[in-house]
């Protein structure tokens, strides 16, 4: 409330306890008179205190203050992003690691895909490659209880069954080691099935439980590791026929490997110069040493820029400029 006091006559902010105000807050201006009236605002109507930097604000209103808060505002976005590269976790895995797990994908019919190490599931993955096989860090989703369990160190080998025989006669103490075994005895008809991953079906494969896991993943495509659903309620999944194809001609399309992956490479590097006004004229032929740029211009000196301009209306200094130029090559600044 804004009043005038009889005595002087100037109008004054009331606080919402009818003190003459002190303070204004930075978010919703809310006018106040003491920290007690400050912290009553913040309850009452669950103000953060903090001004909003992407309140929008009137040309009118724009003055200096606003430009440096703008200016502010992104510097921190900035320092944020920097901070957030440079606090990056290194990959656990090393390139060697992911390219041989890639290699045996490959020669077993399997398709995989890896995620930048930023993203949560490539964290999540301790998938590693030992003894020329591959330890997988297997999901264990059951729909049936929206429970998902994460196993590490899983052999190649081991097939389903044997994976959920791990759970069986663990300590009663572990929570999931207790949820498998009491699933397991409720649930005598269990089905394991896997998502297709392809973009033109939103279907399911049906996985034997008896062969190994080499085989079940066969002609299968995974993103960082397998994620295996049990359900005990087949009928509420679309189940599709697992069909045969070329896993590494489809990663070479996608260019994951090989030739795709150096044709990508060389298609985002291509980009990137001509972003930055580095590509080269389309008409250029012969040698590329002969070849120029089309944003290739003359250097230029801006000093020598500067006392030309200084000098133009004296047309004798002009010409002594360019015969120390012609003389020396360039004017030093």
């Amino acid at each position: 409330a804004v009043v005038s006091t009889q005595s002087t006559g100037i109008m004054v902010n009331l606080c919402h306890c009818g003190k003459p105000s002190q303070y204004c807050c930075p978010r919703c201006l809310q006018r106040t008179c003491s920290l007690a009236c400050v912290k009553a605002h913040k309850d009452a109507s669950n103000c953060s205190g903090v001004a909003d930097k992407t309140s929008f604000v009137k040309l009118s209103s724009f003055d200096n203050i606003q430009l440096i808060s703008d200016y502010k505002f992104l510097e921190n976005i900035k320092e944020s992003l920097d901070n957030s590269h440079r606090h990056l976790q290194p990959n656990h895995h090393g390139q060697n690691t992911l390219g041989m797990i890639r290699k045996k994908c490959i020669a077993n019919d399997t398709m995989i895909r890896f995620m930048p190490q930023s993203f949560s599931r490539h964290k999540t993955n301790q998938s590693c490659f030992k003894d020329d096989l591959i330890k997988w860090t297997v999901e264990l989703v059951f729909t049936d209880r929206n429970k998902k369990i994460l196993a590490h160190q899983v052999n190649e080998s081991l097939t389903l069954e044997e994976l959920l025989d791990r759970y069986r006669g663990g300590s009663v103490q572990d929570s999931e080691y207790r949820f498998v075994s009491l699933y397991l005895e409720g649930n005598p008809d269990i089905s394991y099935l896997i998502k297709a991953n392809t973009s033109d079906t939103n279907g399911f494969y049906k996985l034997d439980s008896r062969l190994p896991l080499t085989q079940s993943l066969k002609y299968k495509r995974l993103v960082e590791f397998p994620t295996i659903i049990v359900t005990s309620n087949l009928a509420s999944f679309n189940i599709i026929q697992c069909e045969a194809f070329n896993v590494r001609e489809e990663m070479v399309n996608l260019g994951l490997i090989g030739d795709g992956k150096r044709k990508r490479n060389n298609k985002r590097r291509s980009q990137k110069r001509q972003k930055k006004g580095k590509g080269r004229d389309d008409t250029c032929k012969g040698d590329n040493d002969s070849c120029v740029t089309e944003t290739e211009q003359p250097k230029k000196n801006p000093f020598k820029d500067s006392v030309l301009a200084l000098f133009a209306s004296n047309e004798e200094t002009k010409a002594e400029i360019v015969v120390f130029e012609q003389e020396d090559g360039e004017i030093d600044a």
